[in-house]
């Protein structure tokens, strides 16, 4: 989908924002850029958007092209192709809900058939549809990033770009928002989010770049937070008390730490061992229940023939 091969951004002032960048985002995968302030995550997003060229190296699109040297048609064409979330949320402020999502298609001639089309079938999916008249003074901080996030989407995007998204969120938003990007994952779109928010990470258990000082320093599937081994990472992703796990929704977390406040100290060790039964998928759970099910039906039988 998209790569980096030797990608080196230099400014006049002397100061090196990247060096030596080598990476590849593959096509249908989440990844998560971090770093502490400065380490190039924002120029990496700048470069990904061709807003800036790097110094050396190459970005390529799809095995394609070098995104670098796209001019004209060629490079409006690449950027609708590509859904970009700011943290700012960036909407036109005297435009409401709708019109703020149509015009990115406006803008590409698109019909007015297939606006109103497309436009309704992305507010259905961020849940804004009776707020499509609405303006953004008029809607709360979660609400203007859905926004933003259906407008990033409404051109059917190959890659959706997301450039810390809840920077200006509280924690009960933030965890929504990535539970919207998460699910426009699954359905198949190639995600890369810019964040701070370690917790979020953490929770989710995607790849994770982090940069530190214009450098990759790590490359690998986890949480932002580093652990000594695997047995470490996947002892603190079942830990019960850790922040919500993906697909977890808000009420579940809360329902599960209000449980874990009314048990002693002593017992957490027992839930911390089972909690993968907790967490189980569907297909386990609708096996087990057959199982038990099965085990019932037995025992009623014998203890008919024990009667007779």
């Amino acid at each position: 989908m998209l790569q980096f091969n030797n990608v080196t951004k230099k400014y006049n002032d002397g100061n090196h924002a990247l060096q030596n960048i080598n990476f590849t985002v593959e096509d249908g995968e989440f990844v998560f850029i971090v770093g502490s302030s400065g380490a190039g995550k924002s120029t990496i997003v700048r470069l990904m958007l061709n807003i800036e060229s790097p110094s050396e190296g190459e970005i390529v699109f799809n095995d394609k092209y070098n995104i670098c040297k796209l001019k004209g048609n060629k490079l409006a064409y690449f950027r609708r192709q590509i859904g970009v979330v700011f943290q700012d949320f960036k909407l036109l402020q005297q435009k409401n809900v709708y019109d703020n999502i149509a015009f990115v298609l406006e803008v590409a001639r698109e019909s007015k058939v297939n606006i109103k089309k497309k436009v309704g079938d992305v507010l259905d999916l961020v849940g804004l549809t009776e707020k499509a008249r609405r303006y953004p003074a008029e809607l709360s901080g979660g609400e203007q990033q859905r926004v933003s996030i259906a407008r990033a989407l409404v051109n059917d995007p190959v890659l959706l770009i997301a450039d810390e998204p809840t920077g200006n969120l509280d924690s009960d938003n933030a965890w929504d928002t990535f539970q919207l990007i998460n699910k426009v994952n699954n359905w198949g779109t190639t995600v890369v989010v810019v964040t701070h928010d370690n917790e979020i990470v953490d929770s989710m258990r995607k790849r994770v770049v982090k940069l530190d000082k214009g450098q990759i320093i790590r490359d690998s599937i986890g949480g932002y937070t580093e652990f000594n081994n695997d047995e470490e990472a996947e002892m603190d992703y079942k830990r019960p008390d850790r922040f919500p796990n993906i697909g977890e929704t808000k009420e579940e977390y809360d329902d599960r730490m209000g449980d874990l406040t009314e048990k002693k100290e002593s017992e957490l060790a027992e839930i911390y061992d089972n909690f993968e039964e907790k967490v189980e998928k569907p297909e386990e759970k609708k096996v087990k229940k057959n199982v038990i099910e099965k085990k019932k039906k037995v025992k009623v039988e014998e203890d008919i023939d024990d009667d007779e």
